[in-house]
């Protein structure tokens, strides 16, 4: 019997990208007619000293990275390989392996952030012509390219000439199956537990919500924020959680006893942490910011609006909170787009299927 075809899988682990990696290690469709080897991309991200240069130390990673990547695909000799945006133009040009990637955006929509993340062009416009120049020719190399979202996807084809027809959309989600079904009372005078999940709380638009809850009339209301900064706050009814990684069961548990999740984020591309509300059955209220529109069905599933709009946050936020029936709608639509679209382990089987699939082509 000949040897099953083989899959060497390498993602980044910063910012939110861990969840999605212990996600791939954990739920890996072991049935499948790929078999994995996993590459443990924290391991070759570390290095032996820390250089002063925060850039310097930068490039030295990512190279360092791109080098291990290299080298252990070429001692495992996969079939294929799914590397995470973070190293692939350090690793394209490796001909005799199909590569793939997956993204939840660009480097061109992270530089259009800014300080927001922290990424911006060179200041010299023929080293960033070069750079944009590597990321384009990998991109276009890529046997197939996972994006998050429809977002990501527009740019892949408008910025870095990606044939369409490469590019597979499918959200990464939560493990749907970890955020049981909770049945919530209907009550009209209950008063509304909203849930605010963020470790960077400035970016992530908590400022914007404690602002709202300090000049709010609206009293019907008690906000759980969860965090890794330091918040003070006099509010009785504001309870400030600090300390949880992503799993924590802590979290499951508030998101359970929650009704609403709110996310007036400033910038963001596609949370997971909307993607959890949803598989716990709760609405969310957010900014229309990069994918989450696409994430959020309008007045179905909760709403994304413009942070500038402040009325229509008043109005949303005032809807929800006093129409507990609203919510129960709204949160059983969540739950069952969770089911659908955002489920990790579904959309896992998908993409390894789909993998399966174009190798079967590309040997015919």
């Amino acid at each position: 019997m000949p040897n099953a075809a083989r899959l060497a899988i390498a993602l980044d682990t910063t910012l939110g990208w861990r969840t999605v990696s212990e996600n791939w290690k954990d739920l890996y469709p072991h049935n499948s007619p790929l078999a994995m080897d996993w590459i443990a991309f924290e391991a070759l991200s570390s290095n032996r000293g820390q250089l002063r240069n925060k850039t310097v130390q930068r490039i030295v990673t990512r190279v360092n990275m791109g080098v291990a990547v290299n080298r252990l695909i070429r001692d495992l000799k996969p079939d294929a390989a799914l590397v995470g945006n973070m190293a692939l133009n350090l690793v394209q040009g490796r001909k005799k392996t199909p590569l793939f990637t997956m993204l939840d955006a660009t480097q061109k929509q992270l530089q259009a952030f800014g300080s927001g993340y922290g990424i911006y062009p060179a200041k010299s416009r023929i080293l960033e012509n070069i750079k944009h120049g590597m990321r384009r020719r990998a991109y276009q190399a890529c046997a197939g390219i996972f994006a998050f979202s429809a977002w990501a996807g527009r740019s892949l084809v408008a910025d870095y000439g990606v044939d369409p027809r490469k590019i597979h959309v499918l959200h990464h989600g939560a493990v749907v199956e970890r955020w049981p079904r909770r049945e919530r009372r209907e009550s009209s005078d209950r008063v509304c537990n909203i849930i605010f999940v963020g470790a960077d709380f400035k970016r992530k638009g908590g400022e914007f919500l404690m602002n709202w809850a300090a000049r709010t009339r609206n009293r019907q209301w008690r906000l759980t924020v969860v965090t890794q900064n330091k918040i003070d706050s006099a509010d009785e009814r504001i309870t400030v959680h600090q300390g949880m990684a992503p799993g924590d069961r802590r979290l499951t548990d508030l998101f359970a006893e929650a009704d609403l999740f709110v996310l007036p984020t400033l910038v963001d591309i596609s949370p997971l942490a909307i993607a959890e509300a949803f598989a716990a059955g709760i609405p969310v209220v957010s900014s229309d910011v990069a994918a989450i529109p696409e994430m959020i069905v309008q007045g179905v599933t909760g709403f994304a609006i413009p942070l500038n709009q402040t009325e229509r946050w008043e109005e949303c936020l005032n809807l929800l909170i006093d129409d507990p029936a609203l919510r129960r709608r709204m949160g059983a639509a969540a739950r069952q787009d969770a089911e659908q679209r955002f489920d990790a382990r579904k959309n896992i089987q998908i993409t390894v299927d789909l993998i399966a699939s174009t190798l079967e082509t590309l040997r015919h």
